[in-house]
């Protein structure tokens, strides 16, 4: 199942929601606080910035790349 690492109030990651949402994708949501700077985050996305989006074993950062690679996919 997909995992998208989020903040509520973001404009990328309320783009990444909408398209999981719009596309109907199974998908899982995890708040991350990323002023926490969580070592398994950074061990994610070492730049600890979100939308990250797990999907099995790989993962995509930034929404534009998140929106292709999930169009690619579907």
């Amino acid at each position: 199942m997909r995992t998208l690492y989020h903040l509520w109030m973001s404009p990328f990651c309320r783009k990444a929601r909408i398209f999981l949402g719009e596309k109907r994708l199974e998908h899982e949501l995890r708040i991350e606080n990323i002023w926490e700077r969580r070592e398994e985050f950074l061990a994610l996305n070492p730049v600890a910035q979100v939308p990250v989006v797990l999907d099995g074993g790989a993962v995509m950062r930034e929404s534009n790349t998140i929106i292709r690679y999930l169009a690619a996919k579907a």
